[in-house]
């Protein structure tokens, strides 16, 4: 994670929560720990190994041999494995925490590390509903200490530059967007996806996602960094275990910006993002996770 990412919180207001953040010059190693080494944790200790900026010191986890595998991945000593997060909290070593554990311990373990004094970057959703993630945020202020949601396509340059090019006028004002996030995970009791214990379905997995671009937008056509929708519609399959396998939603705003978005958990979905303003478009081929394998974002 870069300088530039540091001073990035998603999916609001574009600005940290707690000053703290200044303390992070460029020039200093911001030191990481990572809460539950599954998938997603994997992805993050990998581009962590490619920042100057920061770098993997702990990992705690319940799983014992999850947790082996995981140091022996990272070259992370047996005494920087922790079964215990309070044990790992303690540690004057480590500044900062990335929560990687399913959805319904996000906000419980970015509440604890924010208390500790870390830092943290939090996967998404940073709670299972809105009333936990007003709690993360002002503990975050009383502790004066970073925390973001980890919306990554946010501090991806070509949203940047998207950005840019409505600044600038070149489509005009942006009237509508339609965007969508879905794939098709195959129909499981035991997955996560479908687990309403663990927080499963289509909105709390990726719904952040085609909403917040949605907000950003808005925002950036009436010259603030977000907006918020006055009016939200909706409609959706549900899966035989109660969660949203797919849900569509129409949103509208003050200004007149409208949006249509989609996700799901069920079906493979058109992923771009397609912005439309008075004078012109711009399409975002791959707006969530631009270059992961493919190069340069092929933003128009």
């Amino acid at each position: 994670m870069n300088q530039e990412q540091l001073q990035t919180v998603m999916p609001s207001d574009g600005g940290p929560i707690g000053e703290s953040w200044k303390e992070c010059q460029p020039e200093m190693t911001i030191r990481w720990a990572i809460v539950g080494p599954g998938a997603i944790a994997h992805n993050y200790a990998d581009g962590l190994a490619q920042c100057q900026s920061g770098k993997l010191v702990a990992v705690c986890g319940r799983d014992p041999a999850r947790l082996a595998a995981f140091g022996k991945d990272y070259e992370l000593a047996a005494d920087r494995q922790f079964s215990d997060v309070d044990a790992m909290l303690r540690d004057p070593d480590i500044d900062a925490v990335y929560v990687s554990t399913p959805h319904p311990w996000h906000a419980e373990l970015s509440v604890r590390s924010l208390r500790a004094g870390k830092h943290v970057l939090c996967e998404k959703p940073a709670g299972m509903n809105a009333a936990e993630v007003v709690a993360v945020t002002e503990v975050a202020a009383q502790e004066a200490r970073f925390f973001m949601e980890a919306v990554m396509y946010r501090c991806h340059p070509q949203i940047a530059r998207v950005l840019e090019v409505i600044g600038a006028g070149e489509i005009g004002t942006p009237v509508h967007i339609r965007t969508a996030l879905g794939f098709n995970a195959g129909f499981s009791e035991t997955s996560r996806l479908y687990d309403p214990a663990l927080g499963g379905g289509a909105i709390l997995d990726v719904g952040c996602y085609p909403v917040s671009l949605a907000r950003l937008i808005a925002g950036a056509a009436a010259g603030q960094a977000f907006a918020n929708p006055i009016t939200v519609k909706g409609t959706g399959t549900v899966a035989p275990t109660g969660v949203d396998a797919l849900a569509y939603g129409l949103l509208g705003f003050a200004s007149g910006f409208t949006a249509e978005i989609a996700v799901a958990v069920s079906r493979a979905m058109d992923n771009r993002a397609v912005i439309t303003g008075t004078k012109g478009q711009i399409v975002i081929d791959d707006p969530w996770v631009p270059g992961r394998n493919a190069g340069p974002s092929t933003a128009q």
